[in-house]
């Protein structure tokens, strides 16, 4: 796997890049960046993550901008909701699953993102 730290670039977010798939870091600098441009924000993100993937790997990843962006910014959401309901009611099996799963953004093709179909779906009415 590639891995790429695009601290200057990206505002301090943390992605990684690997064949048919990028991962975000779920952290403040992710936050910090999305809470001023929301959902624009998390365009620009994706075009950025899109152009840098291409500049690796010499071929395009098979995400569209939009779904990407909304992959972002829905996942970014229900990590901060997760952390919410954790403060409210306090460490449990389903807090920390979701935690555990919204911590890291994983994007991926098809083939390799089981769930890449419902980004794609949601995409279409953001």
């Amino acid at each position: 796997m590639d891995e790429l730290n695009l601290k200057e670039k990206f505002y301090g977010i943390t992605v990684t890049y690997e064949l048919k798939a990028v991962h975000i870091v779920c952290d403040d600098a992710l936050e910090k960046f999305l809470k001023n441009g929301k959902r624009k924000a998390a365009f620009k993100l994706a075009g950025m993550i899109l152009h840098e993937y291409e500049n690796q790997f010499k071929s395009k990843l098979k995400i569209k901008r939009h779904s990407l962006s909304v992959e972002i910014y829905d996942h970014f959401l229900l990590y901060k909701i997760s952390i919410k309901i954790e403060k409210l009611i306090g460490k449990t099996r389903p807090t920390q699953w979701l935690l555990r799963h919204m911590d890291i953004i994983d994007c991926g093709e098809k083939e390799v993102d089981n769930n890449r179909f419902l980004w794609d779906m949601l995409s279409l009415y953001r």
